[in-house]
């Protein structure tokens, strides 16, 4: 006769081997900091990026408009932005 309890520990992958970026992530930190970065390279007073639904940012199609703003280019702006390694002294120390 076999028994067991059905429980096995799986080894915890590490993450940093395989440059994995791992941590929280805060949908409405990160929309603040678009904001900001757009706000300072394009405009000092309206908002770009302002809704988020569902975890999703949206961008202000009719500020981008009437500031007569390239939509391309502040879509690959904010790709840019996105995907930029932070390379403050908090995080360059880890």
């Amino acid at each position: 006769m076999l028994t067991g309890t059905g429980y096995t520990e799986e080894k915890e992958a590490d993450y940093k081997k395989f440059k994995v970026p791992t941590g929280t992530f805060y949908i409405n930190r990160t929309a603040a900091l678009l904001n900001m970065y757009l706000s300072a390279v394009y405009t000092k007073k309206q908002t770009l990026s302002k809704v988020i639904i569902k975890n999703q940012l949206y961008l202000n199609r009719k500020v981008i408009e009437n500031k007569q703003l390239s939509i391309n280019d502040i879509y690959a702006k904010s790709k840019r932005f996105s995907t930029t390694k932070c390379r403050c002294i908090r995080c360059s120390s880890k």
